[in-house]
C-alpha cells in the first residue's frame, strides 16, 4: 500500500531537519587518472630559531615588604640619614596649635628664617652665595600668617612666594634658590606600595608606579626625559624591589606623600594593627595552582607556616581551602595575606628563559 503523499512530505521534512545537525557527507567522486609527480624547484628553506629552554625557578620569600609602616630610606653614611630623619620629623611636628602663633608683617627674611629655627630646632643655614648670585636680598620683606599647619607647608608657603626653596645638605636644612636645589639633588630610597606587588594575581607592575611617579609629581622638566636632572630606576626584583629616586627635596617630599598615600589606602581594609581581631572582617584571596598535589600540600600546612614566621602578625582565624584549581586564603591581617602569596607563587615556581641572567639588581635580564 502506497504511502499518502502528506506522510511523504513530513518524512522529507524530517530528514532534511536531521541532515541539518549532522556533518554533511559527500559522495564519492568519480575517479581520476593519477596525477604524475612533478618534482618541485629546490628552494632553501628558512632556518627556523629553535624555541628557548625553559627553566623553573623558585623565588625565595623575604618578610621585608611586610611592614605596614611606610619607611624612606636616605642615602648616606650613619651621621647623614640620622639628621635627615630628625629634619624631616621636625618639619612634620605639628606644635600645638600648629603655626597659628607665627605671624609676620613686613618682617625681613632672615628674621622669618630665624624664627622657623625655633620652631624646628635643627640647623636652618642660608645659602648666600646662591641668593646673591640670583640677586636676592635677605631684606625682603615677607608677610604671612599661619593657620594651623605643619612647620612644613609653613615653610613651603613662604618660600614658594619669593621663588626659594630649601634642600637636606651637610646635616643641616639648606635654604637656597630652586636653581641651586636642582644642581644638588639628594638619593632616596622608596619602597613599593603594598598594593603593588600584593593585589590582585600578585605580580609586581613595577613600571606604572614609576609612570604614576615621574606624570604627577616634579612637573615635566623635572625628569630626565623632560629635560630635568631628576632620575628614578628600579632596584631589585618582586616585592623587594625599591625605587632608588634622585631629586630635590621638595620634589622628595611630595612622591613620599604620593606613594605612602597609596600604600596606607591599600591596607586601610585591614584596620589599624591594634584593632580588636573580633572587630574586623577576614579577607578573602584566591590563587590559581595548578598542580593537584601541590594545592593539597599548600592548603594543609600554608597557615601554621606562615604564623610560624609572623610572630607579628599571626593570625589564628587564617583558612586555606581548596576551591577547584585555586586556593582561597582567608585571614585578618595584610602581613599573613603577603607572606602567603610569597609562599604560593614561590613554591609553584615560574618558567624563565635558559639564558635569562641575574642582574645587580636581583631581578632577570
Amino acid at each position: 500500500m502506497v504511502a499518502p503523499r502528506r506522510g511523504f512530505s513530513r518524512l522529507l521534512m524530517s530528514a532534511a531537519f536531521a541532515g541539518a545537525c549532522l556533518p554533511a557527507v559527500a559522495e564519492p567522486p568519480e575517479a581520476e587518472p593519477a596525477a604524475v609527480p612533478v618534482a618541485a624547484p629546490a628552494t632553501s628553506s628558512p632556518s627556523v630559531p629553535p624555541a628557548p629552554k625553559l627553566r623553573t625557578i623558585h623565588r625565595q620569600v623575604s618578610r621585608v615588604p611586610l611592614a605596614r609602616e611606610y619607611r624612606v630610606l636616605f642615602a648616606g653614611d650613619a651621621a647623614a640619614i640620622a639628621a635627615h630623619e630628625r629634619i624631616q620629623q621636625a618639619l612634620g611636628r605639628v606644635p600645638k596649635g600648629g603655626v597659628d602663633d607665627v605671624e609676620f608683617k613686613e618682617t625681613p627674611l632672615r628674621d622669618v628664617l630665624s624664627r622657623f629655627r625655633e620652631i624646628l630646632k635643627v640647623p636652618v643655614m642660608i645659602d648666600t652665595k646662591a641668593l646673591e648670585d640670583a640677586g636676592f636680598d635677605l631684606d625682603t620683606a615677607i608677610t604671612f600668617a599661619g593657620q594651623g599647619t605643619t612647620p612644613r607647608a609653613a615653610l613651603r608657603r613662604v618660600l614658594d612666594g619669593i621663588n626659594l626653596t630649601w634642600m637636606i645638605r651637610d646635616e643641616a636644612l639648606v635654604i637656597t634658590t630652586k636653581e641651586k636645589a636642582e644642581e644638588n639633588l639628594e638619593i632616596r630610597l622608596y619602597p613599593l606600595p603594598w598594593g603593588v606587588c600584593f593585589q590582585g594575581n600578585g605580580d609586581c607592575d613595577h613600571q606604572a608606579v614609576i609612570d604614576l611617579v615621574t606624570n604627577t609629581v616634579g612637573g615635566p622638566g623635572g625628569w630626565q626625559d623632560g629635560g630635568g636632572n631628576g632620575s628614578i630606576r628600579l632596584q631589585g626584583d618582586g616585592p623587594t624591589a625599591v625605587l632608588v629616586v634622585s631629586q630635590t627635596t621638595a620634589v622628595h617630599d611630595d612622591i613620599e606623600g604620593l606613594l605612602r598615600g597609596l600604600h596606607e589606602r591599600d591596607l586601610a581594609e585591614f584596620g589599624g594593627p591594634q584593632d580588636a581581631a573580633a572587630a574586623k572582617t577576614p579577607t578573602v584571596r584566591v590563587h590559581h595552582v595548578a598542580d593537584a598535589a601541590l594545592r593539597r600540600d599548600l592548603a594543609a600546612k600554608l597557615v601554621d607556616l606562615c604564623n610560624a614566621s609572623l610572630p607579628q602578625g599571626a593570625d589564628a582565624q587564617a583558612k586555606v581551602t581548596i576551591v577547584g584549581d585555586c586556593l582561597a586564603v582567608q585571614a585578618l591581617t595584610p602581613e599573613f595575606h603577603a607572606l602567603a602569596l610569597q609562599v604560593i607563587r614561590a613554591a609553584a615556581g615560574e618558567q624563565v628563559p635558559e639564558r635569562a641572567e641575574m642582574n645587580l639588581g636581583g631581578g632577570f635580564m
